[in-house]
């Protein structure tokens, strides 16, 4: 059976947005590996050739561009918003070369593909989305994805165009805004094994983000994730002049390029310190291990090839770090240095490691990256400034002649494009502000260091009409009446005003919400207000946002009420918000004119107290503020996972390993920024048994380690010298084998193992990737139980002798479908059927060690 047999089995199973039609009877386990997935299918997805003719079922071959594509928005999505059709056309382009190109088969006319037969003749609307989308699909690490998409629940949230629960298809809908990596969640519509599986998209909740001023490339990553490219095929049947708008975002006005955010740097070139953004002040995480020691000597530009115009960049950073330690295995961040657009330089793998960001030329080599893709975007002035700025001064600390031949582009140095053409084009301009050469026609900013870079910024106020009481005088604005919005800036004295209205619902005259307060008497204020009936809303947008401890105004009034013969009505709830989608309520019945501030996040440990003892099983409770959308538990810098059920995010967590254990617990916003932090300390004893059975270890490892045939039911060994060789696809046969001469378990254990997680015994014993899954699903005590094992929080280089490391389907290259499993032998190695040094720790690998 072909992979996606298995999973357009499933799409059997959708109900359409415009049709509605359910079937039954669809689909496998959720996890169930696909038979004939393997290398083949991986070589295929990286072949993003020429797709100009797509084979369709009962319909011969169909131009992609002329025909196929448009019929099928039109049959999928008529009537949706033009962002929407858009996005579905890059869906619908690269699910059909999916199917073409990978499976290898022609395209159903049906909904087991996509609908195309659905009777409607294509409209102008969906020809001009397929005609702006041209040639356009969706890859991840540089390969083709299959993007699912279903119609998902009309029962969606206006504001986060998120839906709950998982009746119809809105069960298989995911939501990976800001995720990336191995962050990104997999839809159940297909094996969530299969690396081409990125999610799905709701038809209707890409509608919702349209109708929210969302262009298509964003609604598609709010779904597949941010680390998905939208890449443009070759071939003449390709217009490759057409692109996606970058530039909208959502907003209904164009804010300042300078958000306030932390200090950009100037544009005068100096041979002092820049300000640099600290580790600690961006949220890093610790790295895994230190890189070697290495004395710098020249200097490596890259760009990230992240979202231009970021208005998070702090948060970029992070995800960079994320995605090289968790994906590509990294110690910590490859690069030493990145720079955003407003100039502002963030430290990443510190200037005296070395690094990760040329393969194969690191030693010595200082590498800089500019956050963004300049293959599409010129490099500010500021960003070339401070680049300049840092390359002088890291010269002069490492006695470096910033010069042509010591400041290169990454593409210098190897087979790729990067730093993309238009940075590239500007490394003598950097290297001219290194030598403080360059003529400068950008804005001169305010210098310091990170400035208030560890504090959300609320650019959205939501003021909502929630009861006509009090009833004012001679009123002639239906509603709550609001006049201004604003905020003083803590510690300034400064006033922002909002500079736009973001959205409304049963509200009148909205623009006179914005400016300053111009309702001075009775009788203007019909003109100068604006009237929210009860239970509408209306969103006011600031170009620089409020900030913890900044007071936020809102003005009913320009007049004294008292000494007049008229008074406005109504009471309302004040709402902030980082993004638009996810509210924070700081006032929840206003009237009249008010001053509310907004508070400073905070997350505090609650359980457990600090310096307490406690037994290996833990429970986890904090106390936050409001604007805490989730927390994550850390013990000395391994995450404990991460908890939702705010406003206390409950969570527990079994210690495998006692001893002293610093405990840290970091409080993130809904856009997955570190907005709050606590550390305490505590001590974790050892409960009644659970602990590591070290002679069993000892013996599990011996017995992994030796070249022995005995019990594996495949002849002799494969192995030569104990360290070196390769798989002949036995790794978990020898593995159950050496379980079984070491007295650790036998078959009969493994079986009732799958039992007690519900799979079948044969799932179990067929291949390393079934007995992963079934070891990661079990408790503490049945994995005790049945297998002796208990899980560990600990890398794979930190593996004991004697332990079980079990890597996921395609985890660190192994095998796609299989997965694989070894013995540590505590030295650097792991043996199955051949011995091979340990690979690099990843979150797809899991840790198991004999329990007494």
């Amino acid at each position: 059976m072909m992979m996606m047999a298995r999973m357009t089995a499933r799409l059997r199973c959708l109900v359409l947005l415009i049709v509605g039609v359910v079937l039954s009877g669809c689909g496998m386990y959720d996890d169930q590996p696909l038979e004939d997935y393997g290398p083949e299918y991986e070589t295929r997805r990286g072949e993003l050739t020429e797709f100009c003719q797509v084979p369709v079922e009962g319909y011969g071959t169909l131009s992609v561009e002329d025909e196929y594509l448009a019929q099928v928005v039109t049959c999928e999505h008529e009537g949706a918003p033009m962002e929407t059709l858009k996005a579905q056309a890059i869906a619908a382009r690269g699910y059909a070369k999916y199917v073409v190109d990978v499976e290898q088969r022609a395209v159903s006319p049906t909904v087991r593909d996509q609908a195309y037969n659905c009777g409607r003749p294509a409209t102008d609307r969906a020809r001009q989305a397929v005609r702006e989308t041209s040639g356009m699909v969706l890859t991840h690490n540089g390969k083709l994805i299959m993007p699912f998409y279903v119609a998902g629940s009309t029962n969606v949230d206006s504001n986060s165009c998120r839906a709950s629960g998982s009746s119809g298809t809105q069960r298989y809908v995911t939501y990976n805004e800001g995720r990336i990596g191995s962050g990104v969640r997999p839809s159940s519509l297909g094996w969530s094994g299969s690396p081409a599986n990125r999610g799905a998209m709701s038809q209707n909740g890409a509608a919702c983000l349209a109708n929210n001023g969302w262009n298509a490339e964003r609604i598609l990553r709010f779904f597949y994730g941010d680390d998905i490219r939208v890449t443009q095929l070759p071939g003449s049947c390709v217009d490759s002049g057409t692109s996606i708008d970058p530039s909208n975002s959502g907003s209904t006005f164009d804010p300042d390029e300078d958000d306030g955010g932390g200090a950009s740097q100037t544009c005068d070139t100096t041979t002092t310190a820049p300000d640099i953004i600290t580790r600690s002040q961006w949220g890093a995480r610790a790295p895994r291990y230190n890189r070697p020691r290495h004395s710098p000597n020249r200097f490596t530009i890259h760009h990230t090839v992240t979202s231009n115009n970021d208005t998070n960049p702090m948060r970029t950073v992070k995800q960079v770090q994320n995605y090289h330690m968790d994906s590509n295995g990294w110690a910590d961040i490859g690069y030493h240095y990145l720079v955003d657009q407003q100039g502002r330089i963030y430290q990443g793998n510190p200037v005296d490691r070395r690094g990760a960001h040329v393969g194969g030329h690191n030693t010595g080599n200082i590498g800089i990256s500019f956050l963004g893709n300049y293959q599409s975007l010129q490099p500010t002035e500021e960003q070339l400034a401070s680049a300049g700025q840092l390359i002088r001064h890291l010269s002069d600390r490492y006695g470096i002649s910033p010069s042509a031949s010591n400041v290169k582009g990454h593409r210098d140095q190897g087979s790729t494009a990067c730093p993309g053409n238009h940075l590239y084009a500007q490394i003598e301009r950097i290297i001219r502000h290194a030598n403080g050469e360059a003529e400068t026609e950008c804005d001169e900013k305010s210098g310091g260091g990170g400035g208030n870079t560890g504090s959300p910024e609320f650019r959205y106020v939501r003021v909502k009409a929630v009861s006509p009481d009090p009833l004012g005088a001679n009123d002639t604005v239906e509603g709550f009446e609001l006049d201004s919005v604003f905020y003083e800036r803590a510690g300034a004295g400064t006033t922002h005003m909002a500079a736009g209205v973001g959205g409304s619902s049963g509200a009148t005259n909205t623009g006179a919400a914005v400016g300053q307060p111009d309702n001075t008497s009775c009788d203007n204020r019909s003109s100068t207000v604006a009237g929210i009936q009860d239970g509408g809303h209306i969103i006011v947008q600031f170009s620089e946002g409020l900030r913890p401890g900044d007071t936020l105004h809102v003005v009913q009034a320009n007049y004294n009420v008292g000494l007049n013969d008229c008074a406005p009505s109504g009471t309302a709830e004040i709402a902030i918000s980082t993004d638009g989608s996810n509210w924070q309520v700081v006032s929840s019945g206003v009237s009249g004119n008010a001053a509310v501030q907004v508070s400073p996040s905070f997350v505090r440990f609650v359980k457990p107290q600090p310096n307490s003892t406690h037994e290996p099983l833990v429970q986890f409770e904090v106390e936050s503020s409001q604007d805490i959308a989730e927390v994550e538990y850390f013990a000395d810098d391994y995450s404990l996972g991460v908890a939702t059920q705010g406003p206390n995010f409950p969570h527990e967590y079994e210690f495998q390993n006692m001893g002293v254990r610093q405990l840290e617990v970091r409080g993130y916003d809904s856009r997955g920024n570190v907005l709050a932090t606590d550390q305490i300390t505590i001590e974790v004893q050892g409960g009644s048994g659970g602990g590591t059975n070290s002679a069993m270890a000892d013996e599990l490892g011996t017995e992994g380690g030796t070249c022995s045939g005995v019990g594996n039911g495949a002849g002799g060994p494969r192995c030569s010298d104990g360290r070196g060789g390769y798989s002949t696809g036995q790794c978990w046969a020898f593995v159950k084998a050496a379980m079984i001469r070491a007295g650790l378990a036998t078959r009969a254990d493994i079986n009732a193992l799958a039992a007690r997680v519900g799979m079948s015994g044969y799932s179990v014993q067929v291949s390393a990737a079934g007995f992963k899954r079934a070891a990661d699903r079990a408790s503490a005590a049945d994995l005790a139980d049945t297998m002796s094992l208990r899980k560990v929080d600990m890398s794979v280089q930190d593996a004991p002798k004697g332990a079980v490391i079990a890597w996921a389907p395609g985890c660190r290259g192994f095998h796609s479908r299989y997965g694989h499993i070894e013995i540590a032998q505590g030295d650097g190695y792991g043996c199955s059927d051949y011995c091979g040094q340990l690979k690099a720790d990843a979150s797809c690998a899991s840790v198991y060690v004999p329990t007494n």
